[in-house]
C-alpha cells in the first residue's frame, strides 16, 4: 500500500549496497528514471532523459556512463546512481542505509560531502545510519549513539566530544581519537 501512498514520493531510501539495489538488467538511465516515471510529471523519452541527466550532473555521474550497466560502473559511480534515483521524485526526506560501506576512503569522503551537498542545494533532511564515526562526524548535525536498540545519547557532535557518559566514551575511544576534532 506504501508505494501507492503519496507519502511514498516524500520519503526516498539509499540502500548500502547499491550493486544489490540496482537492477543488473537495468542500465543507469534506466534505473534513475524509474522514480521519475513513477512518481513525477515528467512524461516523454526525451524529458525524461534530460532529467536523468540532470540529476547525474547534480550527483556527479558522467553522462557519457548513463549508459552503462550496474556492473561497468565502480562502487563510487553506483552509489551515485542510487542517490540520484532517491532524489529523482524530489523527496523530503532521504535515509541512507551505510551509504559508504564498502567503499575506498576518498569515494567515502566524496559521498558524505554530497550528502551535504545536496541537503543544502535541494532542501532535503537526511537521516543516516551509519558505523563510520568520522563520516558522521563530517556530515551530521545532530547524532544519536544507540547501544543494544536504545538511544544513549543524541546531540550535537560538539555535544558528544564533550560527554561524560561512558558508552560515548567508549565510542569515541574506540573508533578514532577525538583530539582531532577537538580543534
Amino acid at each position: 500500500e506504501f508505494a501507492k501512498s503519496p507519502m511514498r514520493k516524500r520519503i526516498q531510501m539509499v540502500f548500502q549496497d547499491p550493486t544489490e539495489s540496482l537492477n543488473p538488467r537495468f542500465t543507469a538511465v534506466r534505473a534513475i528514471a524509474d522514480p521519475i516515471l513513477r512518481m513525477s510529471d515528467i512524461k516523454g523519452r526525451d524529458a525524461v532523459r534530460a532529467r536523468c541527466e540532470e540529476l547525474a550532473r547534480q550527483v556527479g555521474l558522467p553522462v557519457e556512463l548513463l549508459d552503462r550497466f550496474p556492473h561497468q560502473l565502480s562502487g563510487g559511480q553506483k552509489a551515485r546512481v542510487g542517490i540520484a534515483r532517491a532524489i529523482a521524485g524530489s523527496p523530503k526526506y532521504l535515509l541512507y542505509d551505510e551509504p559508504t560501506s564498502g567503499l575506498d576512503p576518498v569515494n567515502a569522503d566524496v559521498i558524505d560531502a554530497l550528502v551535504q551537498r545536496l541537503d543544502e542545494e535541494i532542501g532535503v533532511t537526511s537521516v543516516m545510519v551509519t558505523h563510520d564515526v568520522r563520516g558522521a562526524f563530517r556530515v551530521a548535525d545532530r547524532l544519536a549513539l544507540l547501544s543494544e536498540g536504545k538511544i544513549v545519547m543524541q546531540g550535537t557532535p560538539q555535544d558528544f566530544l564533550a560527554s561524560d557518559h561512558p558508552k560515548v566514551k567508549a565510542f569515541l575511544e574506540r573508533d578514532f581519537d577525538n583530539a582531532q576534532f577537538a580543534a
